[in-house]
C-alpha cells in the first residue's frame, strides 16, 4: 500500500500531464467527447494510476460547470451550478448531485485545465480562443478554492457510490446539511430568482410540464394521415383533433437531414448562421461557442425561471450532450455510448427513450420540469429492428417481401413503396402508443391540464404522397411543428409572430408562450417573410429551396459538387458556396408546372434573399 501510494505521488503530475496531451490531441483531431472517454488501453492504464475513474469527465463549457459519466444506460451528465463540501436543502428542494473524493476532483479539474490550455496554445481561431478561456477559467475559479472537510459530524460517503449521479427531494418539513468526509458535492439545484431579470415571472408557483416529442422524418401531411385514423394512432389523433391544437404549416425544414436541424434547434441559430453540415463534423469546440453565446441565455432566461428542472432523453442520431446541451438541458442521457465492430453507435428505439424519460419524470416529481424526447424510430426502425408492436401491424405481403424500406431523403422513391409506406405507419403507431403511457406517467405527477405538448421533427418524408417533383419536395420539407395546451388561446400578435416560424426559434416560440400567459409583452425575434431550407452535403451539389406560397417553390442547384471531406474553416465554405451559386440552375415548381428560369427573371424577393443569404455567419 505505501509503495502504491509512493508511486501514485511521484508520478501524478506526470501521468496528468500525458492524459491532458492525448485528449486534447483528439479533440484537436475532432473527436468526440464521448469517445474520449472511451480512448483505449493506454488512457485506461493511466485513468487506473492515477485512481480515477475511466468513465468520468468534470469539465467546463464557456461558464457551464458539466459532469458527464458512462452508464448502462449510456452517457449520462448533469449541468452542474453549485459545489462545495456541503449544502443546505430546503424542505420539497429537488436537488441532483455527484460525490467525489476531494484528491479525484482536483485531479479531473488538471486534466481538463491542462488540456484546454494546450488547445489554447496550438489555437488559431480568436472566436475558439475565447470560448477556451471562459471555459478555463471556469475551472480555475474552483481549482484554487480551498474546500474546509474537516468536521468531524460529517459520515463518510459509500465508496461503491463516488461518482455517480444521485438525485434526492426533500420530503420533510425541515432543511438539513448534506457533507461528507473528505469529499466534494457537484450539485444542480433550483436557482434563486434572479433579482437582475428584465420581466419578473408571477405564475411560477403554479406547477407545470413541457412536453417536446421531436419525432424525426414526421411532416405536416404524416399528422393528416394520422388525423384521419383515430383507431390506429389514438393517441396523437386525439391531440392533433383537438380544439386546443395549433399547428404552424408554413414552417419548412432546415435542411433534408438530421443534425443541421438539430443544431439550429438547440443553438437558436439558422442553418447559414453556424454552417454545420458535414456526417463528420466533430469540432464541438464551435459549436459549444454557438450554444453558449450570452445573447442566448439572455433571450431565454423566463424559459429558464418558468422550468429549472430541464431534462433531454433519447437519440438524436449525431447529436450529443457535448455538442452544448447543458446550454438549456440540466441533465440529459445519450444512449448509449458503447462502440461495436466498426465503431458505429447504437442508438436509442423507443423503449430505450422511455426507460430514460421515465428516470427523468421521476426526478422531475412534482416539479415543474421541461422534458425534450428524441424518438428515432419514425424515420427507419432502429437498430434495423422493427418495434413489436408495429411488427403486429404489418401486411404479410410487407415480410415476405423481404422487410423492404425506403424512407428518407437519401433514398430515390423506388420499387417498395408499398411495404415502405406499411412499415413507416406501422412504426408510427407503436410510437403512438408509447407517447401515450409517457404522458400518462406524466400526468401522475402534473395534471394533463397544466401540461403543454410541442410535436415537432426536423424534416418529413418523401413516400406518402404522389411522385410528382411538387408533392416529394413539399411533404419532405415541411416538418411538424404543433403545440397541444387545454384551452389554448393565442392573441393576433403571437400568431402573427410564430406565421412562419424558423425550426431554429423553437425555443424563442416556448419563451414567448410564458410570457403570454403572464400577460407580458412577448419577445421579438427575427422572422422569415419567406421559407427557405438549403441542402447541403458531401460531394453533393448545393441547393437552395424556397417556399414562395403553399402552390410554388423555387430551386437553385449548383453545377459543381461540395468536396467530400469537412471544410472546417467555416469562412472558407462561405466563399465556396458563394462560388458555387454562381453557376447553376434556378428551377420554379408549381403544383400544375416545371420551369427553368434565369436568375434575373426570379421574383424580387428571392433574388433579394439569395443575394444575403450567407451574409448571416459573420456575427456568430
Amino acid at each position: 500500500m505505501r509503495f502504491k501510494k509512493l508511486f501514485r505521488n511521484s508520478f501524478s503530475k506526470p501521468v496528468l500531464y500525458i492524459i491532458a496531451i492525448l485528449r486534447a490531441i483528439k479533440v484537436n483531431n475532432q473527436v468526440l467527447k464521448d469517445s474520449s472517454l472511451n480512448t483505449g488501453s493506454t488512457l485506461r492504464i493511466l485513468y487506473k494510476i492515477l485512481n480515477l475513474d475511466f468513465n468520468s469527465v468534470l469539465t467546463a463549457e464557456s461558464g457551464q460547470i458539466c459532469y458527464y459519466k458512462n452508464t448502462n444506460q449510456g452517457t449520462e451528465s448533469l449541468a452542474i451550478n453549485y459545489i462545495s463540501n456541503e449544502v443546505k436543502i430546503t424542505p420539497n428542494e429537488n436537488v441532483t448531485y455527484v460525490v467525489l473524493k476531494i484528491p479525484e476532483f482536483y485531479k479531473l479539474l488538471e486534466i481538463e485545465i491542462y488540456m484546454m490550455k494546450i488547445l489554447f496554445f496550438f489555437t488559431k481561431n480568436k472566436r475558439r480562443k475565447n470560448y477556451l478561456n471562459e471555459s478555463i477559467l471556469s475551472l480555475t475559479k474552483f481549482y484554487t478554492y480551498k474546500f474546509d472537510n474537516n468536521k468531524k459530524e460529517n459520515s463518510k460517503f459509500h465508496r461503491r457510490y463516488f461518482g455517480s449521479i444521485q438525485h434526492f427531494q426533500n420530503k420533510s418539513n425541515k432543511s438539513f446539511l448534506l457533507g461528507f468526509q473528505e469529499s466534494i458535492l457537484l450539485i444542480y439545484k433550483k436557482p434563486k430568482n434572479n433579482k437582475n431579470m428584465s420581466i419578473k415571472l408571477t405564475k411560477t408557483k403554479e406547477k407545470s410540464r413541457l412536453l417536446i416529442f421531436y419525432m424525426d422524418n414526421f411532416s405536416k401531411y404524416t399528422k393528416d394521415i394520422v388525423s384521419s385514423n383515430p383507431k390506429r394512432f389514438p393517441c396523437l389523433s386525439s391531440f392533433f383533433n383537438s380544439k386546443s391544437f395549433l399547428s404552424f404549416d408554413n414552417t419548412i425544414s432546415v435542411s433534408n437531414w438530421t443534425f443541421p436541424a438539430a443544431v439550429s434547434m438547440l443553438s437558436g441559430l439558422k442553418f447559414e448562421e453556424h454552417l454545420t453540415y458535414h456526417p463528420e463534423e466533430k469540432c464541438y469546440l464551435d459549436l459549444l461557442r454557438l450554444m453558449y453565446r450570452k445573447k442566448r441565455v439572455n433571450d431565454l432566461e423566463e424559459l429558464f425561471m418558468k422550468y429549472p428542472l430541464r431534462f433531454r432523453s433519447g437519440t438524436n442520431w449525431r447529436m450529443k450532450q457535448h455538442h452544448g446541451h447543458h446550454s438549456i438541458f440540466t441533465h440529459s442521457f445519450t444512449y448509449p455510448n458503447i462502440k461495436i465492430f466498426n465503431n458505429s453507435p447504437i442508438f436509442a428505439d423507443i423503449y430505450s427513450v422511455i426507460a430514460q424519460t421515465f428516470k427523468h419524470l421521476d426526478m422531475a416529481s412534482d416539479m415543474s420540469s421541461l422534458h425534450w424526447i428524441d424518438i428515432m424510430d419514425t424515420h427507419h426502425p432502429v437498430n434495423n429492428a422493427v418495434l413489436p408492436i408495429a411488427s403486429r401491424n404489418l401486411k404479410i405481403e410487407t415480410i415476405q417481401s423481404g422487410l423492404n424500406y425506403e424512407n428518407g431523403a437519401k433514398y430515390a422513391k423506388g420499387n417498395y413503396k408499398n411495404s415502405s409506406r406499411d412499415i413507416y405507419l406501422s412504426q408510427i403507431a407503436a410510437i403512438d402508443s408509447q407517447i401515450q403511457r409517457i404522458i400518462n406517467y406524466s400526468s401522475e405527477g402534473i395534471p394533463l391540464e397544466n401540461h403543454t405538448i410541442i410535436f415537432l421533427s426536423d424534416h418529413g418524408t418523401h413516400i406518402m404522397k404522389d411522385d410528382t417533383s411538387f408533392s416529394k419536395i413539399s411533404e419532405l420539407h415541411s416538418p411538424l411543428l404543433a403545440i397541444w395546451k387545454e384551452k389554448l388561446d393565442l392573441s393576433k400578435e403571437l400568431k402573427m409572430q410564430t406565421e412562419n416560424i424558423h425550426p431554429s426559434r423553437i425555443f424563442n416560440l416556448i419563451n414567448n408562450l410564458i410570457l403570454f400567459e403572464e400577460n407580458k409583452k412577448i419577445k421579438s425575434f427575427s422572422q422569415n417573410n419567406i421559407s427557405y431550407s438549403q441542402i447541403i452535403y458531401p460531394n453533393q451539389p448545393y441547393e437552395i429551396l424556397i417556399k414562395f406560397d403553399k402552390n410554388n417553390f423555387y430551386c437553385f442547384r449548383s453545377t459543381s459538387k461540395l468536396p467530400k471531406k469537412n471544410l472546417k474553416n467555416k469562412s472558407k465554405l462561405i466563399i465556396l458556396l458563394k462560388e458555387m451559386m454562381k453557376e447553376g440552375e434556378w428551377t420554379h415548381i408549381s403544383s400544375t408546372n416545371i420551369k427553368k428560369m434565369n436568375f434575373e427573371n426570379l421574383p424580387k424577393e428571392i433574388i433579394n434573399l439569395s443575394k444575403c443569404l450567407l451574409n448571416s455567419n459573420k456575427k456568430n
